[in-house]
This record gives structure tokens, sequence and C-alpha cells, in this order.
């Protein structure tokens, strides 16, 4: 029995960034199913998790965000918008068909607003991404966004998933999950 790997990130954390660097380093994509990570508001729509509701845990993360970064050789830049619109991004994302370009693309997008602060609603910033990462992606329909958001979130609830990044692998018809781009590498130590 194959390995079955499904990979929970967000362009909102700067942990998913590391955690998508980490996966690229590995030539495991093909079998990676990667998820964005949502949770339903209380109107029923998908969203991404909320933003961090106190100051010290935010001045924790963002010196925390820093030194990890740095220990994988990356800039980081504080994003110019905070909380973009990333419903953009999902366009690009979902119109995209293959593993291996699904993280190409959001390692570059991530790229972009964690190592260069840009908005990545933006049309320019999303063509952009898709230039560097050498993908071929044809952007959705929102209503078609919003469907594969309401399947990721699906899958979140199935896994048990809280956060990003987060991994499950299953493996012999068991579950192991994996929370934090700093497991990643017992992650991969697990793969087959």
């Amino acid at each position: 029995m194959t390995d079955q790997l499904r990979v929970y990130f967000h362009y909102h954390s700067p942990y998913s960034r590391l955690a998508l660097h980490i996966l690229t380093r590995e030539n495991i994509t093909e079998r990676i199913d990667f998820k964005l990570y949502t949770l339903s508001n209380s109107a029923g729509e998908d969203s991404p998790p909320a933003p961090v509701r106190t100051r010290a845990r935010m001045m924790y993360i963002l010196q925390d965000a820093a030194r990890m970064t740095e220990r994988l050789d990356l800039s980081i830049t504080r994003p110019e918008v905070i909380a973009p619109d990333y419903i953009p991004a999902g366009q690009y994302f979902y119109g995209i068909e293959t593993m291996p370009e699904k993280l190409a693309f959001a390692t570059a997008l991530s790229n972009l607003r964690w190592g260069q602060g840009k908005d990545i609603s933006q049309a320019d910033i999303l063509e952009s991404a898709v230039k560097e990462s050498g993908v071929s992606t044809r952007p959705i329909s929102t209503d078609a966004v919003k469907d594969h958001l309401r399947a990721d979130q699906e899958m979140v609830e199935k896994d048990l998933a809280f956060g990003v990044p987060f991994a499950v692998l299953e493996k012999g018809g068991r579950k192991e999950p994996f929370f934090g781009q700093d497991r990643f590498d017992l992650l991969l130590e697990r793969i087959d």
C-alpha cells in the first residue's frame, strides 16, 4: 500500500511558507495532496483562520518566524497587506492540475508575500508567481474556488487539522498527524 500524504497550508502563515520550502527540497511532490486550510465562519462561509488574538502572541510569532526563516536561509519581510483577499490566489491555485506545479506556485506566491511583502491579491503579483514558478494555470471562478474550499474544509474536519502547516500521513491504515514546519523533517523520515 502506498502512503498517502495530505498537506494543509495557507498563505497567511509564514510557517506554511517554510513547510513548502522543506517539501520543495524533497522529490515526493507527486505523492502530496495539497489543501488550502480554511475554517467555516459563523455565516457558513469558508475563510482563513482568525488572526492572532493577542499582542504578545503576535510579537512572538514575528520574532520566531524570522529566526525560523533565517534557519532555512530565506529572507522575510512583513507583508504590506496583513489580511488580503485570498480568493484570487485560490483562483490560480485551484486552476493548477498537478501537485508538483501546485507546490511550485504556492511556494512562489508565499515567497512574494513573506519574502518580499507583496499584496498577493493583486493580479500582477499573481502573474509574477505564475511566471516565477513556471506553472500552467487558468484561473477558475470565485464560485469554483468556494467549492474547492468547502471540499478542503471537509478534509480539515476528517483529518482533525487545527492549524498550518499541518500534514497527515496515512500509512498501513493509520493516520499520523504532523503540526508545524519543525515536524516536517520527522514526517519525511516516516514516508516510504
